[in-house]
């Protein structure tokens, strides 16, 4: 088993509100040749991980290929977060 980590800037969507400019660090782990993204933490204003620990789910827009990822903010005030799984449109 591998780890890794991708991060960047990235657009958050929680109900009808969308969040730009949302820094992320997202841990990558590697099983079995199988890659799986399985949590990390934000970085945004209070006020904006407030908003995303209250709708309960959000989604996160990665870059390129990777798409659009659900996510649930765990801790607020570390701005932890868990994947809940890949955003189908």
């Amino acid at each position: 088993m591998s780890a890794g980590e991708i991060t960047g800037i990235a657009r958050v969507l929680a109900g009808y509100e969308t969040f730009d400019d949302v820094r992320y660090r997202i841990r990558i782990v590697e099983a079995n040749r199988k890659r799986g993204l399985v949590g990390g933490s934000i970085q945004a204003a209070p006020g904006v991980v407030s908003a995303l620990y209250e709708v309960d789910e959000a989604a996160i827009e990665l870059p390129g290929e990777l798409g659009w990822f659900a996510f649930a903010v765990t801790d607020v005030f570390r701005g932890e977060i868990r994947i809940t799984g890949r955003v189908t449109t």
